[in-house]
């Protein structure tokens, strides 16, 4: 009778290894007997070939992704068995797995939103499923299911996901987009044009006008800019240059609502520099002889003055003298921009106190004031009160 039935090329698993499309052969062997036996491989309870001539029989076969885990039976019979010799072997096939990645709702979503990914593939027994992010494992995602809560403009990008067969391995990319409203932040060229500067997905954007407000938060104007958000202004070389500075406000959407709001806003306090500009042209002021009085001049200085001098007609007014004393202080001053809009800015007061006028004190007072783009004067006349006058 025949013994010693075995297959050729398996492991300790009883596993024959292949690759998709090579052919890979099964052969058994047996030690015969008498009478001669019959060798037949089957699959599936059929016959796929037998043989009664040889101790040894091959059947080949050319496998793809379907037949891995299939199993076949080697077989000998003759009459003299009471049931036939047989043993067993599975097919292990490596092969390139199909992997899709299914997204939901869609690969492109909202800021604040929900997605979730689904790494689909064709291995039936286990394998390795690895997700990357531009090319590296991401250690958290653990699974073919992932899911994003609350998704940020920092999870935007390409995904991959990699299932391993045995020792092959494909991937499939998906590319993450999620949309934003801009983010705005004012820039200044330092020349007298602003811009917009809007930072969002779609980077598509439409500007509304821009808005102009005193140091002080106080409302003047609003400005239209170009339509690719930058703003001139004009006039800086004239002699109210200073009006223009204060905090200029633009507004910017990229169709992306947020916190309900269509337009967002960025701002910057802008000072513009220029020579020391008076407040007023002339002042005048009126003094009693005998008495002390104290003139003032309110005027603005960007960059800050870096010196100042009083002087009449006749010449230049010295601390060293008892007649007078100067001071300089930091106030408020309300001033007016196109007629019917007010607003504060902030300006610097030069005192000057003269001591027990006489009647040459009487007299135009000239203030000298300079930075580091240039000078400026300023002038009071100082008159003297005529009795009877209710002017102080």
């Amino acid at each position: 009778m025949p013994t010693q039935l075995k297959i050729i090329n398996t492991d300790s698993k009883n596993l024959v290894h292949g690759h998709e499309n090579i052919p890979v052969n099964l052969t058994c062997t047996v030690i015969s007997g008498k009478p001669k036996e019959t060798l037949s491989w089957i699959f599936n309870n059929t016959v796929l070939v037998s043989d009664n001539s040889s101790d040894r029989l091959s059947y080949m076969i050319l496998p793809d992704r379907k037949f891995n885990s299939r199993r076949y039976t080697c077989q000998a019979d003759n009459r003299y068995l009471d049931s036939p010799l047989q043993i067993s072997i599975s097919l292990n096939i490596d092969y390139i797995p199909n992997v899709s990645v299914i997204v939901t709702p869609n690969s492109t979503v909202y800021e604040g939103t929900s997605v979730i990914f689904e790494c689909m593939h064709d291995v039936k027994y286990s394998t390795v499923v690895n997700w990357l992010k531009h090319g590296n494992i991401i250690p958290s995602f653990k699974s073919k299911l992932q899911y994003f809560d609350n998704i940020d403009r920092s999870d935007a990008g390409v995904y991959s996901c990699r299932v391993m067969a045995n020792i092959q391995y494909d991937s499939e990319n998906v590319s993450l987009t999620v949309l934003y409203s801009p983010d705005v932040f004012v820039i200044d060229y330092k020349n007298g044009t602003l811009f917009c500067n809007a930072t969002g997905n779609p980077d598509k954007y439409t500007y509304a006008q821009w808005e102009h407000s005193s140091s002080m938060n106080n409302h003047i104007r609003y400005i239209n800019g170009s339509e690719h958000g930058h703003l001139h202004i004009d006039d800086l070389a004239g002699s109210n240059w200073f009006y223009y500075s204060g905090i200029y406000t633009c507004f910017a959407e990229n169709g992306v609502i947020r916190n309900d709001m269509r337009y967002q806003s960025g701002s910057q306090h802008i000072e513009f520099k220029g020579i020391p500009q008076c407040l007023k042209d002339l002042i005048f002021k009126h003094g009693i002889q005998g008495q002390s009085t104290k003139i003032s001049i309110e005027l603005y200085s960007v960059p800050q003055y870096d010196s100042f001098h009083w002087k009449t007609l006749t010449g230049p007014i010295t601390n060293v003298s008892s007649k007078y004393d100067t001071a300089v202080t930091e106030t408020h001053f309300k001033t007016v921009l196109y007629e019917d809009v007010s607003f504060e800015v902030v300006v610097w007061k030069f005192s000057l106190v003269i001591y027990d006028l006489n009647q040459d004190d009487f007299d135009i007072y000239t203030l000298q004031v300079a930075n580091k783009i240039g000078n400026t004067s300023c002038s009071v006349r100082l008159q003297p009160t005529i009795p009877g006058d209710d002017l102080a």
